[in-house]
């Protein structure tokens, strides 16, 4: 809203600045801290090179059952979300591969320590319940237990229970969104690359994994500008 020239010193310039920001308080738009869930669908493909980079990746997950295989794709995943919290995008490149295992070694302790409770409770006590439980908890800790790694490449920033605790609780819902879009696509993915890209369907579930990535950076991301 443009401003009238009013001379300075007159007896209602103090009078008309403040109806001036009060009427432009009441037309703003306060901005949008939400994170939207459109970028992490699509952001892979501004780099020239995803293609490639999907391809190897989806055939760096079929070798996830071999031991390998698995620090691998951790580790790629770990670097990719570094990048994304240091507002990159561009997908790492594959030709790093120790640094990727080194990396997806010491998720999986982070991910072994968490398990390990759960495991032990249904070793002593049988219960379909509780083994559902334990899927689910599981399933909630991953993304952030990676995301929190990747956040400085640290063990500890793994059981930063109050950091955690934050991301989670600062928006709830927000976090829960997360959460069944990620899990949501990748069921979605597996489904589809049985059913009609029997060939392809590797390559879907590494693009479902990426989306993951980009949603819990954004929302660690939105946890950081709020402390």
């Amino acid at each position: 809203m443009p401003q009238p020239n009013i001379p300075r010193g007159s007896s209602l310039d103090l009078q008309q600045r403040k109806k001036l920001s009060i009427l432009c308080m009441k037309n703003m738009k306060p901005a949008s801290t939400i994170p939207r869930l459109y970028p992490s669908f699509v952001f892979m493909f501004k780099d020239d090179f995803w293609f490639s980079k999907v391809f190897i990746g989806g055939l760096v997950f079929l070798l996830s059952g071999i031991v390998v295989g698995i620090f691998l794709l951790l580790g790629y995943l770990a670097e990719l979300t570094n990048g994304l919290l240091n507002d990159n995008e561009t997908s790492p490149e594959w030709r790093h591969s120790d640094r990727f295992i080194a990396h997806g070694i010491r998720l999986v302790l982070a991910f072994s320590a968490y398990a390990l409770p759960l495991v032990v409770l249904n070793i002593f006590y049988h219960s379909a319940w509780l083994i559902t439980g334990s899927i689910i908890l599981f399933l909630f800790a991953s993304p952030i237990t990676a995301t929190q790694y990747a956040f400085r490449f640290s063990l500890r920033d793994c059981f930063d229970w109050k950091a955690i605790h934050h991301i989670v609780f600062l928006n709830p819902v927000l976090f829960l969104r997360n959460i069944l879009f990620s899990y949501g696509t990748m069921a979605l993915s597996i489904s589809l690359g049985w059913m009609i890209l029997i060939i392809g369907w590797p390559f879907i579930i590494f693009w479902a994994m990426l989306v993951q990535a980009h949603m819990f950076a954004a929302l660690k991301k939105q946890s950081l500008i709020a402390l």
